[in-house]
């Protein structure tokens, strides 16, 4: 079939040409490893200066993403996550229970239907919630509507689970935020105010578990956000904690934490994700402040991208992270129902 008889991609940038970008759509159940004959899109934006006006912004946004085709816009953005190697970007929409992939400009490759057991057995579209891809480049989904993590090969299949130990099997205990370390370790959070996560081997086995709800240092409630840096330390959001953002060694052992609940630059009013570029740099997301804040190794501030509006750059309600590991840095919006690919500087 030639490209000319498929549907529009859902990019709202343009070709130089003026025209709309086209591309092959993906057969269902089919994912990234798929290639399809596309016109390149085109930059959405060109540097362009930093929102209070600095010259150098730390990032700048490359594309927009609203669907995974045109007409079919997304319902409920969830989360993101970066096919490490290849540069695709794996989108959850919770509204549709679908998980679609694109590649790093945006240009939709395929998608499917995250589908679950029922009580009954039979199977029921899910709630796809949070996203990671491990060593191995197969998909790991936490879902609303059951409690541990799915594992999905390259077509969507379910090829495996990790299973949280103890209590955390009811609902409200069940997998939440998700992170893949370097050495191939996958951290699970726990959903709502159990402050726990939950250490996993690349074989799925469960490892270790620690961590305390509360509100003071080096205790985590209600995470949001979760990520392991290149030193293999683990930085949690919390929305209900001191600090907005705490860092841990891969045992559980606090490190530091920055960023009150407060008024104020450094500060947050919702933390929501966070992801790490080559450059050592950390970003993360405040999705009442609609803003993306970026801060070094050590925690110190560096800067911000975003700010609300509905035009590219700026944000409605970020809610998720991901990054490539290089300079590629996707933020997805809840209130928006879009992701936007950005390139640091």
């Amino acid at each position: 079939m030639r490209p000319d008889d498929m549907p529009l991609a859902t990019h709202i940038a343009a070709l130089p040409d003026g025209s709309a970008p086209r591309c092959t759509r993906v057969p269902r159940g089919a994912w990234w490893p798929a290639r399809f004959a596309a016109i390149p899109i085109a930059l959405l934006l060109s540097a362009g200066a930093a929102p209070g006006g600095d010259a150098e912004p730390p990032a700048v946004p490359r594309a927009v993403v609203g669907g995974r085709e045109m007409g079919i816009p997304f319902r409920n953005l969830s989360s993101v996550a970066v096919v490490a190697g290849h540069g695709e970007i794996v989108a959850a929409d919770q509204g549709r229970g679908e998980i679609a992939t694109f590649d790093s400009l945006g240009v939709p490759l395929g998608f499917f239907v995250h589908t679950v057991p029922g009580p009954d057995g039979s199977r029921r579209d899910g709630r796809p919630s949070h996203l990671a891809v491990d060593a191995a480049g197969r998909l790991l989904v936490s879902d609303l509507e059951v409690p541990w993590v799915d594992v999905l090969d390259v077509r969507g299949r379910s090829v495996g689970r990790l299973v949280l130990p103890g209590d955390s099997l009811s609902y409200d205990d069940g997998a939440g935020a998700l992170a893949v370390a370097p050495d191939g370790r996958i951290f699970v959070a726990s959903r709502g105010r159990r402050g726990r996560i939950h250490v996993f081997g690349p074989d799925f086995v469960h490892r270790a578990s620690w961590g305390e709800a509360g509100t003071d240092s080096a205790r985590i409630a209600d995470v949001t956000g979760l990520g392991v840096d290149a030193e293999g330390r683990v930085w949690v959001t919390c929305a209900a904690t001191r600090f907005a953002v705490q860092v841990f060694d891969d045992a559980g052992r606090f490190q530091f934490g920055f960023g009150l609940h407060d008024l104020g630059p450094e500060n947050f009013s919702l933390p929501a994700g966070v992801a790490f570029t080559g450059d050592g740099r950390a970003w993360v997301g405040d999705e009442i402040r609609q803003i993306v804040q970026v801060f070094d190794r050590t925690g110190a501030h560096l800067g911000m991208i975003g700010g609300l509006g509905n035009k590219p750059g700026q944000f409605q309600f970020p809610r998720a992270l991901a990054s490539d590991g290089r300079s590629m840095l996707v933020v997805a919006e809840r209130v928006g129902n879009r992701f936007q690919v950005w390139r640091s500087r």
